[in-house]
Order: C-alpha cells, then sequence, then structure tokens
C-alpha cells in the first residue's frame, strides 16, 4: 500500500482509498470499479434483451402454436375434460392446418416443411387412435413428447443461416 495525492486537494491518500477524507472527490480506483460495474450491467441488458426476443420469436412460430394446441388437447382428453370425439375433431384440424402449411412450404426447399408434414402425420395418428379407442394415457404422454420435438425443431429452423451465399431459414 503507497500514497499518492489527491488530484482536488493535494491531500496524501492510500492508493487503496476510494475517496479523498479531506475533500471527499472519488480516486482513480473508485472511478474504475464504477466504470466496470457499468459495463457489466450494459452486457447483462444486452443478453437478456437477446434472450428475451429469441422466445418472443420461438413463441410466435406458427409450429410451436400448433404443438402447443395439440399437447393441450391430449393433456384435456388425458385428464377427462374433453371427449375423445371432441379430442379427435380438434386434432384433424390441426393436423389438416399443418398439410396445407406443409404443401405451401414445400417449394423453399428448407426443412420447414417437412417438420409440417411429421406435424400433420403425427396429429393424424393421434386423432385415429383417439377415435378408435386405441390410445391410454402412456401413449398419450409418447405423442406430446413427440409434439415437445416439434418445438426443438421450431427453435432450430427459426434461426437463419448462410451456406455459400444462399439465406436458409
Amino acid at each position: 500500500m503507497s500514497l499518492i495525492k489527491c488530484k482536488e486537494c493535494g491531500n496524501e491518500i492510500s492508493d487503496e482509498a476510494k475517496i479523498c477524507p479531506k475533500c471527499g472527490v472519488k480516486t482513480e480506483k473508485a472511478n474504475q470499479q464504477s466504470k466496470s460495474i457499468k459495463i457489466l450491467v450494459i452486457a447483462i441488458l444486452i443478453i437478456g434483451i437477446i434472450i428475451a426476443i429469441f422466445v418472443i420469436k420461438k413463441t410466435n412460430d406458427p409450429i410451436y402454436q400448433y404443438s402447443r394446441e395439440a399437447i393441450k388437447i391430449l393433456e384435456d382428453y388425458k385428464e377427462n375434460k374433453i371427449s375423445a370425439e371432441k379430442a379427435s375433431k380438434e386434432l384433424d384440424s390441426i393436423s389438416y392446418k399443418a398439410q396445407e402449411r406443409s404443401e405451401e412450404t414445400k417449394d423453399e426447399k428448407n426443412t420447414k416443411s417437412s417438420t409440417w408434414g411429421l406435424l400433420a402425420t403425427e396429429t393424424s395418428l393421434m386423432s385415429l387412435e383417439i377415435e378408435l379407442g386405441k390410445v391410454d394415457n402412456i401413449e398419450i404422454n409418447k405423442y406430446i413428447e413427440k409434439l415437445k420435438e416439434f418445438w426443438k425443431r421450431t427453435l432450430t429452423y427459426s434461426r437463419c443461416f448462410c451456406i455459400r451465399g444462399k439465406i436458409w431459414r
């Protein structure tokens, strides 16, 4: 520990001191700590904003929304909140919408079209099995896990990346 002179009053103070005890002016050490804290707070805010944008984009994706809707139907059916007929009808509706999206996106040459096709197929199979009464809670849980896989695909495919000058989504 050494002594330095205060820039304001010239009083000798410790190089560890944050303020001059005589005049109250902040030392260089205090200013450096203040800058470090500001940089850290700004970095945390930027990271928070990036995460928020990522989550909002993910939850606005139609594949995510349809998958979530199908999971809600399956959970309601599993808990006997809705009938097999209603569950089957609602899953058929999702399957139909997903099949339409698959057809719309098939010329884009990306994996989103196949994800739509898989979602349409899975919801159609779920609907049929429920309608035929061939599904139990274990099977429903398996379907729910498959639908959650669509979320992961949505998360992966919603980001854009560039390969050999061509932008892919």
